[in-house]
C-alpha cells in the first residue's frame, strides 16, 4: 500500500511534494499494520536460519520496541471510540461511565473533547490510564 504513495511524475527537482511526504510519514508511522515490524521479523529469521544468530539476536529488542510501538497505536486509535455495554459495567468513549458494584449504582463523567484533523492519536491526558486499563481488559476479554 505504501508504494503507492510514491507519485515519481508528480515531482519536479525543485518542488517538494509535501502532501507525499505527509502520506509516506503516515502510512511509515502512524499505521499500525503498517508492515515495518513484519520484515525486521523476516529479516531476523532469514539471520537465523543462516545460523547468524549474533545479528538476530540484535534484532530482537528492535521487534520488542516495533511490537510495543505497535500495540500503543493500536490503543491510540481504539481508545477514544470503544464502548462497551453490560448490566455491571458502561464504556463510553473509552471511559467508564457506569457502574453496579455490591447493589450500588455509580457514575462517572466522560471527558469527550472535539478533536482536530492533526490531532488523530490524541486522548485527554487525566483519562490516559483509565482508558489503558480498560482497553487492556477488553482486549484479554475478547481473546479469551
Amino acid at each position: 500500500g505504501w508504494c503507492l504513495a510514491l507519485a515519481p511524475a508528480k515531482e519536479t527537482d525543485l518542488e517538494h511534494d509535501l502532501q507525499k511526504l505527509d502520506t509516506l510519514l503516515q502510512e511509515s508511522f502512524v499505521h499500525p499494520n503498517n508492515g515495518i515490524l513484519e520484515m525486521v521479523q523476516q529479516e531476523r529469521d532469514r539471520y537465523f536460519d543462516d545460523l547468524e544468530f549474533a545479528k538476530a539476536d540484535l534484532l530482537d529488542d528492535e521487534i520488542r520496541l516495533l511490537s510495543a510501538y505497535r500495540d500503543w497505536l493500536n490503543f491510540l486509535y481504539v481508545a477514544k471510540d470503544l464502548s462497551f455495554e453490560s448490566p455491571q459495567l458502561t464504556i463510553a468513549h473509552g471511559q467508564l461511565t457506569h457502574a453496579e458494584l455490591n447493589g450500588k449504582s455509580y457514575h462517572f463523567p466522560a471527558d469527550n473533547p472535539p478533536y482536530r484533523g492533526n490531532e488523530l492519536l490524541a486522548l485527554p491526558l487525566a483519562a490516559v490510564d483509565e482508558m489503558k486499563i480498560i482497553y487492556d481488559y477488553i482486549r484479554e476479554r475478547a481473546h479469551a
